[in-house]
């Protein structure tokens, strides 16, 4: 087993997202969307936990019942943004376990692994802790961005190590 570096989970990361966009734009939406935010799958396909606060924010209730979180419009996909402004139930299609499956086919490899797990989506949001961190900013900053309760959570996203088979 190999572990990865934290720049290349972030380019897993990004040639998912590029290889997305060539196969479908609404999946690509969605992927481009976990990868810039860190949000879980259920937080991004569950429109309905989105608000539109105003013309240049939207916030998401987080699944874990957190705080919720704020997002410039600019900072999201502009696609997901319409799917969101208007209220289309087509994010109704999309699972964790289609996007995970999406993923895998995107992925160049075909097992990432956290521990004894495998993981795929999810791996968004570890990037994004780890993405964070590298810029400076503090474990609170970053628990607090994810949207964690516990600051023990964040810190298993910023300290994960992601094998390869």
């Amino acid at each position: 087993m190999q572990i990865l570096s934290d720049k290349e989970i972030n380019k897993i990361c990004k040639q998912v997202v590029n290889t997305s966009e060539l196969n479908d734009i609404f999946l690509h939406s969605l992927f481009d969307t976990l990868y810039k935010t860190g949000l879980r799958v259920g937080e991004v396909t569950d429109w309905s936990q989105w608000t539109i606060v105003s013309k240049k924010y939207l916030q998401v209730q987080t699944l874990k019942g957190s705080n919720p979180r704020t997002f410039k419009n600019k900072k999201l996909n502009q696609i997901y943004v319409d799917l969101i402004r208007y209220n289309t139930t087509y994010l109704a299609q999309f699972n964790y376990k289609n996007l995970s499956r999406a993923f895998n086919r995107f992925a160049p490899y075909s097992q990432l692994l956290i521990g004894n797990k495998q993981v795929s989506t999810h791996l968004f949001r570890h990037n994004k802790a780890k993405k964070l961190k590298a810029k400076g900013y503090t474990d609170i900053e970053i628990q607090t961005y994810l949207g964690e309760k516990d600051l023990k959570n964040a810190l298993v996203y910023i300290n994960s190590k992601i094998y390869v088979l």
